[in-house]
């Protein structure tokens, strides 16, 4: 489940401009389902994960997103 508001979703395990932004955000307390994971990238832990009830993700509709501090 998200933590924070406004968490972002990449295509890559990293920040980079090959790592795709996806649009939109996912909101506080989105429940997620964690396909991947855990991978170290840009000083950052990262999940590759699903909504669960969340629609409109672009891409695929998973992506990565970094764990919280």
């Amino acid at each position: 489940m998200t933590v924070s508001d406004n968490l972002r979703v990449r295509s890559e395990p990293r920040v980079a401009d090959d790592s795709i932004k996806y649009e939109p955000l996912l909101p506080l307390g989105t429940e997620l389902t964690v396909l991947d994971g855990p991978v170290k990238g840009s000083g950052y832990v990262w999940y590759k994960v699903e909504p669960v009830s969340f629609t409109g993700l672009e891409g695929p509709g998973q992506g990565w997103v970094a764990m919280a501090g």
